[in-house]
């Protein structure tokens, strides 16, 4: 049953910054969802994703949600909501460690551990691991994938996620389980790229 769609946008304006945006929108009967993060960045010299704003907004049934995050290089801080200020120790936010792990399989890395701030504005830890490889037909056609699943200790919950090589490891699949029940699966459908750097 498909329910509602969702896109991805990484995109760099001239003065070098960087706006990756995940956009989600889902309904069934009287229920809907939408989301949406929005993380600014820029790319230091060491190739390194350095978070510098990050917005997440759900709105829906039951309760909307909205959180900004600032992270302030000069000050070592990281700003919650404009009020909640906590010391900064190199974590990234909810979605920066999505684009390194594409890098860090790129460079032939199988386990990937994060320091975040969720989309709570909470301190958490991602931790991912390959699990092997699978071709996979999909809405835009069959494709040779990479695999990995999100490791959690003690839990119900199960995430797969699958990266295409030929896509510079773009997301093409994401699966998430629940006591072995299906909860969510996104299929890419369409993609396009250009070679701005």
């Amino acid at each position: 049953m498909e329910l509602g769609t969702a896109t991805q946008n990484l995109s760099k304006n001239d003065a070098g910054e960087y706006t990756l945006r995940f956009e989600s929108s889902a309904s069934f009967l009287f229920l809907s969802d939408k989301r949406s993060e929005t993380s600014v960045f820029n790319v230091n010299e060491d190739e390194l994703l350095v978070p510098q704003h990050y917005r997440y907004k759900r709105t829906g049934t039951g309760k909307d949600k909205n959180t900004t995050i600032r992270f302030s290089a000069s000050d070592n801080q990281i700003v919650v909501n404009q009020d909640e200020v906590i010391p900064w120790q190199d974590e990234t936010d909810n979605q920066l460690f999505h684009l390194d792990i594409r890098r860090r399989i790129a460079s032939g890395e199988s386990r990937f551990t994060y320091s975040t701030i969720n989309e709570k504005g909470n301190k958490d830890e991602e931790t991912f691991a390959v699990t092997g490889k699978e071709r996979l037909t999909l809405p835009m056609g069959e494709i040779d994938t990479v695999k990995l699943h999100k490791v959690r200790e003690n839990s119900k919950r199960e995430t797969l996620i699958w990266l295409a090589p030929q896509l510079d490891y773009q997301m093409v699949r994401l699966q998430q389980l629940k006591d072995g029940k299906e909860q969510l699966d996104i299929q890419l459908n369409t993609y396009s790229h250009n070679n701005k750097k």
